[in-house]
């Protein structure tokens, strides 16, 4: 029982700290060793960090497709989605990578609200 206890506290004497990570349902703390580096090359480190839209940037975001929808055209999407992102950047300060997929999520959003609000109304 001595070499149990005594490796448990080795392994807590080379924790320097805990890095907390949060996800999107929780937050999870992950041991850092010491001697290890906080900006080493894990996927975690390297990718950048998720950016956070309010509800008020969301709509910006709506308002600029819709105001510059005439540029959405066959063979041009890639143009669109790329001015719209840079537009964005310009209102808000924040770089959001694919404006597509935000807004593709925003339109799925909507469309469940409403199909709740129905079914709760009885429609």
């Amino acid at each position: 029982m001595a070499s149990s206890n005594q490796a448990a506290n080795e392994c807590t004497e080379s924790v320097s700290s805990t890095e907390v990570v949060p996800t999107q349902s929780s937050i999870v703390a992950t041991p850092i060793l010491s001697g290890e580096s906080t900006t080493a090359s894990t996927p975690a480190a390297t990718t950048k960090k998720r950016v956070r839209f309010t509800d008020e940037e969301k709509l910006k975001l709506i308002r600029l497709c819709v105001l510059h929808q005439k540029d959405h055209r066959h063979g041009n999407k890639k143009t669109f989605w790329m001015k719209i992102r840079d537009l964005l950047q310009e209102e808000t300060g924040k770089e959001l990578r694919d404006p597509q997929q935000t807004v593709d999520a925003l339109v799925i959003q909507y469309q469940n609200q409403v199909k709740k609000e129905e079914k709760e109304s009885g429609m």
